[in-house]
Order: C-alpha cells, then sequence, then structure tokens
C-alpha cells in the first residue's frame, strides 16, 4: 500500500513552496492507491475495500447481510463486517455507476444523482441495483444536509430503501444517514431513535458513533453544558481501532464548538488545531470539518482584542482553495457563506460577491443563503 507522510500538515499550501505541491501530492497519492490495487488483481471478480485497513478483499461476493459481507476468495472464504465496508465494486457493474460514486465523491451531488439513475435503467445484478438505490438515497441525504427543503424527500428514499432491503448490509449506516436529516430538521425525537437502531450494530466503533450522535443532538439544542459532557464521555473511552479514534477526533471538534459557544475561544480553537495536527493527511473530511471549525472559533472571537478576522479568513480558505478538502460538500458550502461574510467585512466586496456566487452555483437552495446562523 502506498502512504503518504503524515507530517505534512495542510497549512503549508497557503503558507510555502512545498506546500504549493500538497494538493498534487494527495490527488497523485491517492490515485496510486486505486490504480495499485486494480492491477495487482486484475483477475479479481468484485472488490471490498475495508475502512479499517483502507485495503480490498478481492474475489466474489456470495452473500450480504446486516451484519457482513461474505467474500469467496482464492484462500477461503472472507467474511468482512458490514460496518467496515467502505465500498464494493462489483464486476461488470456498469461504468456510469462508477462515475456517479466518483461525482459524489468530489461533492457534485447532483451530477451523481444523474449517473446513479442511468445505472438504474441498464442491466445489472440485483446486488448492484441494491447498491444503486442506497447510492440514490444517499446522495439525496447529502443534499439534504445542505437544503432542509428535500429532507422529507431523502427520509423518504431512505425508509423505502429500509422497507424493501431490510437485511442489506447499509441497514445501519442507513439510520445514521436518517437521524442527521431528523436532526438538520428539528426532530430530536425522530432522530433519537434513528440513532439508538445504528448504535445497536455489533461494532464497538458504531456504538461510540451513535454517542457521538446523541451529544450532537444535545449540541443542535444549544444545550451545549450536556452536550460537553457527553463529548467529555466519549473522550475518556478507550479505543481500539482507527474508527474508534476517528469517533474520538470528532467529539473533540464537538466540543471544542461547544466551548467557543459558552466563551471559551482559546480552548476551543487548541481543539481544533490538535485535530488538525494529529489527523492523518489522508483523511481530507476530518481536516475539513477542523478546518471549518477552526474557522468558526476564530471568527466567533472576531471582536476581541486580539482580532481573529484574518486567521478565520486563513482557516476556511484552506476548505475552499484545496481541492481534496472542498469535495465536502457540507464543510465547503458553510466555509463560502463566512467567506462571503469576512471579505465583505475586510473591504473587499468583489471577493465577498465571487464567494457568495459559488455558495449559490455549485450548492442550489443551500441553507445557507436563506437562514445563516452564527457558526
Amino acid at each position: 500500500m502506498i502512504r503518504l507522510a503524515p507530517r505534512i500538515h495542510f497549512a503549508f499550501s497557503l503558507h510555502s513552496n512545498k506546500g504549493c505541491r500538497l494538493s498534487h501530492c494527495l490527488s497523485v497519492g491517492l490515485a496510486c492507491l486505486v490504480v495499485v490495487s486494480l492491477v495487482s488483481h486484475a483477475a479479481a471478480v468484485d472488490s471490498v475495500r475495508r475502512k479499517s485497513t483502507k485495503r480490498a478483499v478481492f474475489g466474489s461476493v456470495t452473500t450480504v447481510s446486516r451484519e457482513s459481507v461474505s467474500v469467496s476468495t482464492s484462500s477461503g472464504q472472507v467474511n468482512v463486517p458490514a460496518g467496515d465496508v467502505d465500498f464494493i465494486a462489483f464486476e461488470n457493474q456498469p461504468p456510469v455507476l462508477n462515475l456517479g460514486i466518483q461525482a459524489e465523491q468530489r461533492g457534485t451531488l447532483e451530477a451523481a444523482l444523474g449517473y446513479y439513475r442511468q445505472a438504474t435503467k441498464m442491466d445489472a445484478k440485483d446486488l448492484i441495483k441494491t447498491d444503486i438505490a442506497y447510492f440514490i438515497a444517499r446522495a439525496t441525504a447529502r443534499q439534504a444536509l445542505l437544503n432542509p427543503e428535500l429532507s422529507k424527500t431523502a427520509k423518504r428514499l431512505l425508509e423505502n430503501f429500509r422497507t424493501k432491503h431490510a437485511n442489506s448490509y447499509h441497514y445501519y449506516a442507513l439510520h445514521d444517514w436518517l437521524g442527521r436529516i431528523e436532526v438538520v430538521s428539528g426532530n430530536f425525537d425522530d432522530a433519537n431513535r434513528a440513532f439508538t437502531i445504528f448504535g445497536q450494530a455489533p461494532w464497538r466503533s458504531h456504538k461510540l458513533r451513535a454517542q457521538l450522535r446523541q451529544a450532537e443532538i444535545e449540541q443542535y439544542r444549544k444545550n451545549f453544558a450536556k452536550a460537553t459532557e457527553l463529548f467529555d464521555s466519549i473522550l475518556q473511552t478507550p479505543v481500539q481501532s482507527e474508527l474508534e479514534k476517528e469517533c474520538q477526533q470528532e467529539a473533540k471538534l464537538g466540543k471544542a464548538h461547544c466551548r467557543s459557544k459558552q466563551g471559551s475561544a482559546l480552548d476551543a480553537e487548541n481543539l481544533a488545531r490538535e485535530v488538525i495536527e494529529q489527523t492523518d493527511l489522508i483523511d481530507t473530511e476530518m481536516h475539513a470539518r477542523a478546518y471549518t471549525l477552526l474557522g468558526d472559533c476564530l471568527y466567533a472571537d472576531r471582536t476581541s482584542s486580539d482580532k481573529k478576522l484574518k486567521p478565520a479568513l486563513l482557516a476556511y480558505l484552506h476548505v475552499d482553495v484545496l481541492p481534496e478538502l472542498s469535495v465536502h460538500s457540507e464543510q465547503h458550502a458553510k466555509c463560502l457563506f463566512y467567506l462571503s461574510q469576512i471579505w465583505k467585512e475586510l473591504g473587499k466586496p468583489d471577493r465577498a460577491a465571487d464567494a457568495l456566487a459559488r455558495l449559490n452555483q455549485r450548492y442550489p437552495n443551500n441553507a445557507w443563503g436563506k437562514s445563516p446562523t452564527d457558526p
């Protein structure tokens, strides 16, 4: 497996010549991961990529369930826990499906949905058709996190999928998406029920993430003291896997947001920077979240004697300028909105207008332009 140097820091990209090559290196590194795997296993039938190892199991997928995906390999049967499945690439799946997956990974959700809908019209085995139905529901759920007007549609798609494919390996992940949609819609009781089902999965990482979602519900309710208590409980839990460590990093970001809201700006900033420093370079989503949260903390503290406006600008710019971070649409949309506000406060109306135009062009009907709130 090709691995990028973990000590490189994203901030280089905005401060030094060494960092100017970072975005390119990331792209090349990720491409190499895919190419090396595919070339080395050109004769394989299906491949099941694991979240925990970032490697794939090659063979033929024989059965799937809520708990596992069974793969018949040259060395015997391998059962991959469903919660550890990143994605499955089936032999002879429609090429347009691959285009949809790539578009969703880039954050171009409308394009992804277009490709997925094309794929539904093509001949494919049932397992592939099931995946396509889930991908459509998931991409719509991602849109709903940006545009709450799509929440009902996303919820209907997810619930229909659950009804038709109750034993799918997507079953528990589906409830995480369902709960997140309910949270942004303000339906906290329904969100709690969805996250409770998600937490019934037989893996420690899912149980810990379910606790994280409960803390986030309190965060949305503005019960920051209770949320901080729940985040601290997660941070004090001994962890055994990379997926569990990821939950703890998200808990740090959640705690940072709460500390910012409680008036402890320095604590919040330090927690966000700690996540940036400790997170592997290849985990671009965590970096996008951390830089967005750092921008939030600094922007909320912009009226202090330290004048945190320009540092907030720099944090948000990381998510906007670096392609590997801007693909994470939920964070990118938020950063574009606050960039438009900061440029305006800095007396740069042209740049403010550009950020706002790109926000509305890339994320039509986004919630930020309709009901902006303080970070």
